[in-house]
């Protein structure tokens, strides 16, 4: 596995989702509540890949977390999202399809710029 944690495969990866058996099994295992913070599931539980398709996920039962949507929209903005874009820039300027950076140097606290 390479060094940022992900396998991205080539190509656009279509977002799949679990199988009605695979979602009622990880609830019952979860017992109504969320996997996150513990709360009781109040409403319509969301399933969420802990390891996201993009990254090499399955559909797997072990795969699958049930959280409550507070907890759900977080994971992916805030940890999902980021994780798969850093992986992509990588892959990338691996690839040698991203130009490396032109600014050589960093601007003081007056907005002075230092060169290296």
């Amino acid at each position: 596995m390479p060094s940022h944690g992900f396998a991205l495969t080539s190509g656009p990866v279509m977002r799949s989702e679990f199988s009605k058996s695979t979602k009622l099994a990880r609830f019952e295992h979860a017992n109504g509540h969320c996997e996150t913070c513990h709360q009781k599931i109040v409403g319509v539980a969301e399933y969420d890949h802990a390891v996201p398709c993009a990254a090499g996920g399955t559909n797997e039962f072990d795969n699958c977390r049930v959280q409550c949507r507070r907890c759900h929209r977080v994971k992916t903005s805030k940890v999902d999202v980021p994780q798969i874009a850093k992986s992509k820039r990588i892959v990338e300027r691996r690839a040698g399809l991203r130009p490396k950076r032109g600014f050589k140097g960093w601007r003081k606290f007056n907005g002075e710029v230092v060169w290296k």
